[in-house]
């Protein structure tokens, strides 16, 4: 497989924007079958959660970053999530020179 390029990284990147959260994850799996996650939900910062995938075979990486936002409920007991895709990142790795 050829890496991607700048042109086609942005690209790639204007696609996942479109997309929830479990789509755009779901497509980046499928993408490239030397691909892996580093990491599922990962709190780096305050309240944003970030999932990254490397694509080796692509030579590309991307970061989903997610929000979360409290849904109300009909019991005030029971605190409901609701994970929403804030931005998405996509870089290259280093051996990509495209």
């Amino acid at each position: 497989m050829a890496y991607l390029t700048a042109s086609q990284r942005a690209e790639l990147q204007g696609e996942l924007e479109q997309l929830s959260f479990r789509r755009a994850n779901g497509r980046l799996k499928r993408m490239d079958p030397m691909g892996r996650m580093a990491y599922y939900r990962n709190a780096q910062n305050t309240g944003q959660w970030t999932t990254k995938h490397i694509l080796s075979g692509l030579g590309t990486q991307v970061t989903l970053v997610e929000i979360n936002l409290l849904k109300e409920t009909e019991k005030p007991t029971r605190v409901r999530n609701e994970y929403t895709l804030a931005e998405v990142i996509v870089e290259a790795t280093p051996d990509n020179r495209n």
